[in-house]
């Protein structure tokens, strides 16, 4: 059997198209190039593996060769036809570049008779392919980490410490949780457990022996197939594995016992694991299984002896009794801001997991930040919220979204069960936005900065208006004159004019840009909302916190060279200062950091893994701008307030953490606080009472913080 049918192994091509296309930029002769590299490497990868083949079917890895020939070949086929031929600037190209392009497009249309025959032949013969086994292994949040070793035992030299004499029989090709618990207890370093479930269900909760060590290994059942050795294992299977779990396997001969385990519904797995380990001669005595899996470990040991903390499936009411709404609609004509009062029940958090769709983890993740906001979800629990679409919206999405949120927090509050699927609001994302179909692993940030501006839009109250009219270079330096607070003001009461909507209630804020010219010293400020702030990582910095990042975002940074400002006074581009603040915090502070940026020196995208501290609790004060005078302060109370009066102290409800390399593979993942508890929300699998300590940790992408 084949890991991937042909349809698959089409998808895959897709995954790699878009890898180059994160690479790299379009409208530029380098970036061209650097296509004709790409399609170039993908060509010679193809030939690499058809010499691998060999004339007859009599190699054992025939398939896989054919399979990772197709691929490379698929991939450079389509670089070739469908990428560079759209890319603008391709008739500079052409000249540039003819010959180069002409005499690869020979050669690769040359081969299609080839890769057609192996085309038919995938499709009557399925097989491994440890090319395919790695592009699946790196979407694992483990793929990138290791565990780490003790300090004291060198890699290489790895082996269990000794402890108390092995003396218990087992005589079946089972062990019970009683038996393996007191294993684990007296015997912790002559134990191998090898969990055969998914990576993502492994990093969630496995059995730990309870030595301090952790001797356990994740195979992922897709890696295990009929024939294979416990060496095929090794090499193939664990390709991708962390170096730590790779050399626990290795040295397995060491141990006394090998115990497998999985879920009910992977039975069939386990036991051809069992059959292929059964043949390794190397190892001491027979490998076993738990006998009832890791349902039954969950069920027969107690909460407090899980380690670390396994996760309850039981859920209780979030939202209490049905929330109450008095909601007074805004007409469209009145200028006035809706006056929106909504009063929650409190009640014991409800919590349940969100199925994965395939690759959606990224929304999931988003979704339970979201829902732990009351006023937010509120709003949408009854069918008020009708009453503030607006179907004439420019940007809306003629109110599809917003009922499509509307139903799924009516699924999630209503749920009885452990978990929802949220297929109708999948559907309505992908409808609205093509690039959040299904199937595709993108962003979450980016979903969440598509999620609360259409949910915005849609929800807009003056959405249709006329956009206010720009000012005039006049009232520019009228405004430029103001002191900051109260042309910020000014700025926001102009831009309510245009937007009104729960999202903007809850979630926008404002923030500003000013440049300063070195040589005259004017000024010249804009004033833009924002829904989340988007924060630089300081790299000159060993231990970074979330301060660090607001300095960095509100620094000041000096334009030169080709991006010197065109200064008005000076009529010329000059050296200038730009500076960002920010003048208006809104009640759900939401903060990104920027973990990938592009290395121009080779078009790749990196990740920035440095682990930021943040804190649970959070003040603003210091970055929202004071009045500097008796009369600003007079002046600032004939103008609208809008809930910008300190303090602004902040708490902490989520973080939703990203593992792996990019942005468009590894997993997403979120813990959220709901009703003063931590739970950490892996898709449809959910852990509660989460310790503080874990929730900063070194894969936050997202914070969520809630004004007190």
């Amino acid at each position: 059997m084949t890991c991937q049918s042909v349809e698959e192994l089409d998808a895959i091509v897709e995954s790699k198209l878009r890898e180059v296309d994160n690479k790299v930029s379009n409208g530029n002769a380098d970036f061209i190039k650097h296509y004709l590299i790409q399609a170039m490497n993908y060509y010679d990868k193809y030939r690499s593996e058809i010499k691998k083949i060999g004339p007859t079917e009599k190699n054992p890895k025939y398939y896989c060769f054919q399979e990772a020939a197709y691929v490379n070949y698929k991939a450079s086929q389509a670089l070739l036809r469908e990428r560079i031929p759209k890319l603008p600037g391709i008739g500079g190209y052409k000249s540039a570049y003819s010959k180069i392009y002409r005499e690869l497009i020979e050669m690769v249309e040359g081969q299609e008779h080839e890769i057609a025959q192996i085309k038919s032949c995938l499709r009557k013969n399925f097989c491994d392919d440890a090319l395919v086994l790695r592009l699946r292994s790196l979407k694992s949040p483990s793929a990138t980490q290791s565990k780490s070793l003790p300090d004291s035992t060198p890699t290489s030299q790895f082996k269990p410490k000794p402890s108390k004499p092995f003396s218990i029989t087992i005589n079946e090709d089972y062990i019970s949780v009683d038996q393996l618990s007191g294993l684990l207890k007296t015997n912790p370093n002559d134990i191998l457990l090898i969990d055969l479930r998914s990576r993502q269900e492994y990093d969630v909760y496995h059995i730990e022996d309870g030595s301090g060590v952790d001797m356990s290994i994740c195979i992922e059942p897709m890696s295990i197939r009929n024939g294979y050795t416990a060496e095929d294992l090794y090499q193939l299977s664990m390709a991708v594995n962390p170096d730590y779990e790779r050399i626990l396997f290795k040295n397995r001969s060491q141990y006394e016992l090998l115990v497998c385990y999985g879920n009910h519904d992977n039975e069939a797995t386990v036991q051809m694991f069992m059959t292929i380990m059964n043949k390794d001669t190397s190892l001491k005595r027979r490998s076993v299984y738990l006998k009832s899996g890791i349902k039954g470990w969950n069920q027969d040991l107690s909460f407090q002896d899980l380690k670390p903390n396994g996760y309850l499936t039981s859920t209780t009411d979030y939202f209490g009794n049905t929330p109450k709404h008095t909601i007074t609609p805004k007409s469209s004509k009145s200028s006035s801001k809706p006056t929106l009062k909504t009063t929650v029940n409190s009640g014991p958090a409800h919590t349940v997991g969100i199925n994965n769709l395939g690759n959606t983890c990224y929304m999931n993740c988003i979704l339970q930040c979201l829902l732990e906001s009351d006023k937010f979800v509120s709003f949408f629990l009854q069918g008020d919220y009708k009453k503030h679409i607006n179907i004439n919206s420019r940007l809306g999405s003629r109110g599809i979204l917003a009922t499509g949120f509307h139903l799924l927090v009516l699924l999630v509050s209503r749920s009885s069960g452990k978990t929802v699927t949220p297929s109708s609001f999948a559907k309505d994302v992908s409808t609205v936005n093509k690039n959040f179909k299904l199937g595709e692993q993108q962003d979450c940030f980016e979903f969440l900065d598509f999620l609360l501006d259409s949910l915005h839009e849609d929800l807009n109250e003056c959405g249709n208006e006329p956009p206010i009219a720009e000012l005039t270079p006049e009232e520019e330096k009228l405004r430029e004159a103001l002191p900051l607070r109260i042309a910020s003001t000014i700025e926001w009461e102009r831009y309510l004019k245009n937007n009104l909507s729960i999202v903007e209630d809850v979630f926008q804020g404002q923030y500003f840009s000013r440049l300063e010219c070195t040589v005259c010293k004017s000024t010249s400020t804009t004033y833009n909302s924002f829904s989340s702030l988007s924060l630089p990582i300081p790299l000159d910095r060993q231990n970074v916190t979330l301060d660090d990042c607001f300095q960095a975002f509100c620094s000041v940074e000096e334009l030169n060279g080709d991006d010197r400002w065109n200064c008005p006074s000076c009529k010329k581009k000059q050296v200038a200062f730009k500076k960002l603040g920010i003048s208006r915090l809104p009640s759900v502070l939401i903060v990104h950091f920027k973990r990938f940026q592009v290395k121009w020196e080779t078009g790749h995208i990196i990740k920035i893994d440095k682990f930021i501290s943040y804190p649970f609790k959070l003040s603003m004060d210091k970055y929202w701008p004071k009045a500097q005078s008796e009369e600003e302060l007079r002046n600032l109370e004939k103008l609208p307030s809008r809930n910008q009066n300190p303090p602004f102290n902040y708490r902490l409800t989520g973080v939703a953490n990203h593992f792996g390399a990019r942005t468009s593979s590894g997993h997403y993942t979120s813990y959220v606080q709901k009703a003063g508890q931590w739970y950490y929300f892996d898709d449809s699998a959910v852990t509660n009472n989460v310790d503080r300590h874990k929730i900063v940790n070194g894969n936050a992408y997202v914070l969520f913080y809630r004004r007190n």
